[in-house]
């Protein structure tokens, strides 16, 4: 397992018990006639020792709950390290071992927040399809939904947005909306769905910017044009 990893039954606990009960145990010169075959065997086979301590040390953090679910160094579980990188493989098989979808980092985010940024949307399907929050945010009010909209990748915003995401949803540092998020990054396509799904293109959150000025503002011309078309004529459900 990775370096950093903690948790009862982890590799460190693991291999100080079994050497220690190895080098406690009585040297071969004073193991009586009576020692049965197993024993006998271990005690003539220092290397099967080893070996079997290994296997416990592979094995035992495996099979307990927290191994599944032991953070590192960041907080973050192996769930979460394998939906960040995008790997689907990694993802499904930390979810048939029992990991938890709805985990969150010191900094709130979870799983399928990972996911989103990645943009892998067969690592946002696994964990939407193993209850992953849809609409559960971090400390800053961020969703998985604005995640992936920041990072501009549409396939996932369109998926989420299928499995019920809130495009109204608002982010507590700043107010913002997903609609907000694409007006400043220039996503256009992104807007478009967001404004398809009901996303309030007359929001201002804390700040007194729509999202077409903040479009406006970071340059994106065009995106700002449509989008404040889509204010005048009201486009929202």
């Amino acid at each position: 397992m990775p370096g950093g990893w903690q948790g009862r039954g982890g590799s460190a606990q693991v291999f100080a018990f079994a050497t220690m009960h190895i080098y406690a145990a009585p040297s071969r010169s004073h193991l009586g006639a009576a020692m049965n075959p197993a024993a006998r065997l271990l005690a003539n086979h220092p290397f099967l020792v080893l070996a079997l301590v290994l296997v416990l040390i592979v094995a035992v953090p495996r099979l307990l709950p927290e191994g599944v679910d032991a953070r590192d160094e960041h907080g973050r579980t192996a769930l979460m390290v394998a939906a960040m990188a995008g790997d689907a493989e990694a993802v499904a098989r930390q979810l048939r071992r029992g990991a938890d979808p709805r985990a969150r980092e010191p900094c709130g985010y979870t799983p399928l927040m990972r996911g989103a940024q990645s943009g892998n949307t067969a690592v946002v399907g696994q964990l939407l399809e193993a209850g992953a929050g849809i609409n559960a945010a971090d400390e800053a009010g961020f969703t998985p939904l604005m995640v992936a909209v920041r990072r501009g990748h549409l396939a996932v915003v369109e998926q989420l947005l299928a499995a019920g995401a809130d495009p109204a949803a608002i982010e507590t540092s700043t107010g913002g909306t997903a609609l907000i998020h694409a007006a400043q990054t220039g996503h256009e396509a992104i807007a478009e769905r967001l404004l398809a799904a009901g996303a309030d293109p007359d929001h201002r959150g804390q700040t007194p910017r729509t999202p077409a000025e903040w479009a406006d503002h970071h340059g994106h011309r065009g995106l700002a044009e449509r989008l404040a078309r889509a204010a005048g004529d009201g486009e929202t459900e």
